[in-house]
C-alpha cells in the first residue's frame, strides 16, 4: 500500500488487550472449577476504568512536561463513551485533555469521537451537558471543519439553544453556548 502502513502489531494497545483477555479467562475459567458450588454472579471488568486512571495518569505527568505525543489510551477513551457507567468520567477526562490546544483537539477528532459527541448532544443526562458544552467550544475553535457537519445536525442548534433557555442556567454555560452559536453562525449562509 502506498504510502506504506506502519506495523501495527507492537502497538502498545495489544498489552492492554492480552491483559484485558488473560484477566477475563481467568475468571471464567474460576467460575467454571467451582460449578459445583453457587457462586457470585461475575463482577464487571474493570478494564475500562483502569484505562480511564492511566489516562488521567497520562494528564497529569506526560501533559505536564509539554510533550505533545497523544496518550495510548485515547482510543480506549472512544469505546468508554459507549458505556454509561463511565460516561461522565470519560468525557471530563476528555475536556481536560483538548484544554492541551489545537494538537489534542486534533487527536481526539483522529481517533473517530466526532460522531459519538454529536449522538450524545441528544442525551438526555443533565450532568453529561458541562463537558460536552466545553468539548464542542474546543472542536469548534480549533477545527472550524466540523461546522458543517454540526449545522446539518439539528441536535447541535437546539443542544447549544436548551443551555441558554433558563436564566438559572450558570453563566459559564450561557456564554460557552452564545460561543458556540456565533461559532456556528458565522460561517451559515442562510
Amino acid at each position: 500500500a502506498l504510502p506504506a502502513l506502519p506495523a501495527a502489531q507492537h502497538h502498545p494497545l495489544w498489552d492492554a488487550w492480552e491483559l484485558a483477555a488473560e484477566q477475563t479467562l481467568s475468571l471464567v475459567l474460576a467460575q467454571l472449577c467451582a460449578a459445583a458450588a453457587p457462586s457470585p454472579p461475575l463482577a464487571p471488568s474493570a478494564f475500562f476504568a483502569e484505562q480511564l486512571s492511566a489516562f488521567e495518569a497520562w494528564l497529569a505527568f506526560a501533559a505536564a512536561d509539554g510533550r505533545r505525543r497523544p496518550p495510548g489510551q485515547l482510543p480506549i477513551v472512544l469505546q468508554v463513551l459507549l458505556s454509561p457507567t463511565h460516561r461522565l468520567r470519560a468525557l471530563v477526562l476528555l475536556s481536560r485533555f483538548v484544554s492541551l490546544g489545537g494538537w489534542a483537539v486534533g487527536e481526539m477528532l483522529s481517533v473517530g469521537v466526532f460522531p459519538y459527541l454529536l449522538k450524545l448532544l441528544l442525551s438526555p443526562t443533565v450532568e453529561l451537558r458541562p463537558a460536552l458544552l466545553f468539548l464542542w467550544c474546543r472542536i469548534l475553535l480549533y477545527d472550524p471543519s466540523t461546522h458543517a457537519d454540526l449545522v446539518r445536525d439539528p441536535a447541535g442548534f437546539a443542544f447549544f439553544c436548551e443551555q441558554i433557555r433558563p436564566l438559572s442556567a450558570p453563566p459559564l454555560s450561557r456564554l460557552l453556548s452564545f460561543f458556540a452559536l456565533s461559532q456556528l453562525s458565522a460561517g451559515s449562509t442562510a
